[in-house]
């Protein structure tokens, strides 16, 4: 997985929009959608995405936040830098 002086974690219920900004810039990123039958979308560097229900997104990117929008969706982000 490589090593890493940062690490932050998020688990939340979503209903809306939200942006969230890291404290640091984010190298590697793991967002998870809890729901068992909603979709989860997100926004990272201007591009979009979906996460069907239980379905997992990981990338190594470098980013300063990520934006999430849902209706009543559970969601589980962890970040790395």
């Amino acid at each position: 997985m490589g090593h890493y002086a940062n690490f932050k974690a998020y688990e939340e219920s979503l209903n809306g929009t939200k942006t969230i900004y890291f404290p640091w810039n984010a190298y590697k990123v793991i967002l998870m959608n809890d729901s068992s039958s909603k979709d989860l979308v997100f926004e990272i560097s201007g591009e979009r995405g979906t996460l069907r229900p239980t379905e997992t997104f990981a990338a190594s990117v470098r980013l300063k936040g990520i934006t999430l929008v849902a209706n009543e969706v559970s969601y589980r982000l962890w970040i790395y830098g």
